[in-house]
């Protein structure tokens, strides 16, 4: 017989102290959140709406009781036990008003026996306390560093301050066999020629269970060998070996084969006794960029960048893809339909690598599913992120406990490419360093748990770069110029700020906010305003007013903003993949959003709405594809315009020999026809081609206008590609730092 598994029904309410009952208990979802609770019960309006995020505030500052009633059965051959999957965050758990457990964490499941209470009613209450805090926090990044609640809760600058409290995860009791296979994992090593892998199977068994069947599947489901063995203990291991496995690569580089293998009971006396587990065979390491050593050129001698190369099975891998956010505010809002719809569009735009922030939340089980499916590489990092994290017992406590379960749950994915201790931890702002206990344990967890996937203590490290955010680098230097002129061993995050669509800005800024974009309000709740740094950064309208003028409409401005990122976006991507294989990797910063931004540097409105960046990305990112090397986007008439032809290939497979078409239009006019005639271009290589030039004429439109350039391939025509820039007619316009114009009568 199956487990049989029951979920009860809950109640909540709110009290000022522990100690009290709350005077009014309502209906609680659970998996769920207080707020999304309290919010139904009390008609509140849509929190991702206007400013009621607002209305939703101050919950986190009470104590959350959470209560239900239940009959736990004698089940004949079975046992009862109450599991909770995720609290958040600070709880205890009462059976009867005894007080059982007491804890703290999102990633440690809670699981109680309740033999003791079979045949009778029991009581179960659930206290939530508020919101972990650090005493005399003078800023948020202090405020949460005494906790492994995801930071971003806390407010940033593309999401609210709303931190989730609640019974997160499933809540069910389950009759579990009294006989049974408890756990099951399967860990790997293959060997340095990858023609085998040997297998450890670590079970451990409830009851006794005379003879174990150990079978494993190839990935089109047929039977590649069977093991019949009797376990020498509760807690044992089999090892056993896999002959040429087929491997599993990231996208773009291979295929996603996975194995199956399974461990049940063979006596037939317990039907059900059977676990399985998936598993991709692939060896990833983290290697030296090329080049790095050989900057080395005084004393002392030792070791230079931070090696920043994904290798894969021996193949050293371009990391093409963005920075991932949580999916929403509450993760128990968050579906398996959410992750397949995010994770499409990852596939589809050309991507390999997603890194998941330190500032969120550690997702799903599905999600790592997912990118075993579509081959994207996961760099996963702990909750940590811009702050210094103490060296205090009780805190690294909590650390140790998290971590060993998200080691736990996510170790095993192929996909799985690379550990992090957590986001901006060497920074001016941060202080720590590698001596910092929370970074060495995280380190040493990893070693212990899952040693044969790379552990790095935090991004950026010596030659990897965060920024820049904005269309301008600074006040005279596009983003484009500034990193044509850098060249870093990665880009682990790099934005381009602009207003979010008009047509979705509709849905969530109230029609008497909408056509007046100011500070205060909707706008700024939702970041287009004090968000970072200066009052627009985010909005940037004083950067699109450089690149196109004050235009008559508000929709106007914020269509020129959404073409200029879109266009920023792309000429980056292009751009750093230029710089392999001294660069490894281009991510961007951010994919997604957790709520609905009227501003900001994400390729995705919120829950999963592709902007017109993320199109110009996706062409960006092709394996294959003919490009330009030019050093910035607004061109004025007169200038000499010049570029690079180059073609870009991180595929392994080859480029073969050709011939490319280049041509250039200005008002709709010829002003340009050459061509390139090309060798063969190796797997994992770029090839520089020749220089082009040409005078760009006058435009016939007023102020800015566009002009096109395109490759043509006769050979390949997936490698053809058009550029779009801007030209500015200098005679017919001069453009003031307000953007205010001077016309030419």
């Amino acid at each position: 017989m199956k487990s049989k598994i029951y979920r009860p029904q809950w109640v909540t309410g709110a009290t000022d102290d522990p100690d009290s009952k709350p005077d009014v208990y309502i209906t609680a979802e659970v998996p769920g959140a207080v707020q999304l609770d309290w919010g139904r019960a009390k008609g509140l309006p849509d929190h991702n709406f206007g400013s009621n995020v607002k209305l939703y505030e101050s919950l986190h500052n009470k104590f959350w009781h959470y209560k239900t009633e239940f009959f736990v059965e004698s089940v004949d051959g079975h046992t009862p036990e109450l599991v909770f999957d995720s609290i958040e965050y600070q709880y205890d758990i009462y059976i009867n008003s005894i007080r059982l457990i007491s804890g703290q964490g999102i990633y440690t499941p809670v699981r109680i026996p309740l033999e003791e209470y079979s045949d009778t009613r029991i009581e179960v209450e659930v206290l939530i306390y508020p919101a972990p805090s650090k005493p005399g926090s003078k800023t948020r990044h202090e405020e949460y560093t005494l906790s492994c609640k995801p930071p971003f809760a806390y407010g940033w600058d593309w999401c609210p301050r709303l931190i989730a409290l609640g019974l997160c995860g499933d809540v069910r009791v389950e009759y579990l066999p009294i006989v049974r296979i408890d756990s099951f994992v399967c860990l790997y090593r293959l060997s340095d020629d990858l023609n085998s892998a040997q297998i450890t199977a670590e079970y451990s068994l409830k009851g006794y269970i005379g003879s174990l069947r150990l079978s494993v599947y190839a990935p089109e489901g047929e039977s590649v060998s069977i093991y019949d063995f009797e376990p020498d203990s509760s807690n044992g291991k089999f090892v056993f070996d896999i002959m040429s496995p087929r491997l599993w690569w990231p996208a773009g580089h291979g295929e996603q084969p996975m194995y199956k293998i399974t461990l049940c009971e063979t006596s037939g006396m317990y039907t059900g006794c059977s676990v399985s587990c998936d598993l991709g065979f692939r060896r990833v390491r983290l290697v030296s960029n090329e080049g790095t050593w050989d900057e080395q050129k005084v004393f002392p001698m030792t070791q230079n960048k931070e090696p920043i190369t994904i290798e894969i099975n021996g193949r050293k891998i371009f990391a093409k893809g963005s920075n991932l956010v949580p999916f929403d505010l509450f993760p128990s809002l968050v579906t398996y339909d959410n992750y397949h719809r995010v994770l499409e569009l990852v596939r589809d735009a050309n991507m390999n690598i997603l890194r998941v922030w330190g500032g969120g939340y550690v997702h799903g089980g599905s999600f790592y599913d997912i990118c075993d499916q579509f081959g994207i590489m996961v760099w996963q990092e702990f909750p940590l992120a811009c702050a210094s994290y103490p060296d205090d017992r009780a805190y690294l406590s909590v650390l140790d406990q998290e971590a060993r379960s998200i080691i736990r749950k996510l170790r095993g994915h192929p996909s799985l490419t690379v550990w992090s201790g957590g986001n901006e931890l060497f920074n001016s702002w941060s202080k720590m360093t590698s001596q910092s206990l929370p970074l060495r344990l995280l380190n040493s967890i990893c070693y212990e748990m899952d040693p044969l996937t790379p552990f790095i203590q935090t991004s950026p490290l010596y030659g990897m770069g965060h920024g820049h955010y904005l269309l301008m680098a600074d006040s005279e230097t596009e983003a484009l110029t500034n990193i044509r002129s850098s060249c870093k061993t990665a880009y682990t995050e790099f934005g381009v700020a602009a207003p979010s669509p008009w047509d979705y800005l509709t849905t969530f800024i109230p029609e008497n906010e909408l056509y007046d974009p100011k500070p205060g309000g909707a706008w700024e709740q939702h970041h287009a305003f004090n968000a970072w740094g200066d009052e627009d950064h985010w909005i940037s309208f004083d950067h699109i007013n450089r690149f196109h003028g004050n235009p008559a409409s508000l929709q106007e401005k914020i269509s020129n903003g959404n073409t200029l990122q879109a266009l920023t976006y792309r000429y980056l991507f292009e751009e750093m993949r230029k710089q392999w294989p001294y660069t490894s990797m281009a991510l961007n910063w951010c994919l997604n959003e957790p709520w609905p931004t009227a501003a900001g540097n994400s390729l995705l409105n919120y829950p999963a709405e592709p902007k017109p960046c993320y199109y110009s990305v996706r062409e960006a990112l092709k394996d294959r594809k003919a490009s330009l090397r030019f050093t910035k986007i607004l061109w004025s008439a007169g200038e000499m315009f010049t570029s690079e032809i180059w073609l870009l290939n991180t595929s392994p497979d080859a480029i073969t020999s050709g011939t490319l078409r280049i041509y250039a239009f200005v008002d709709g006019k010829n002003c340009l026809n050459t061509t390139w005639d090309h060798g063969t271009v190796c797997g994992l290589t770029n090839l520089q081609g020749p220089e082009i030039s040409f005078i760009l004429p006058e435009s016939s439109s007023y102020g800015t206008s566009c002009f096109e350039i395109v490759i043509e391939s006769d050979q390949d025509p997936s490698l053809s590609s058009s550029f779009t820039l801007l030209l500015e007619d200098k005679g017919r316009r001069t453009e003031t730092l307000n953007g205010e114009r001077d016309i030419d009568k």
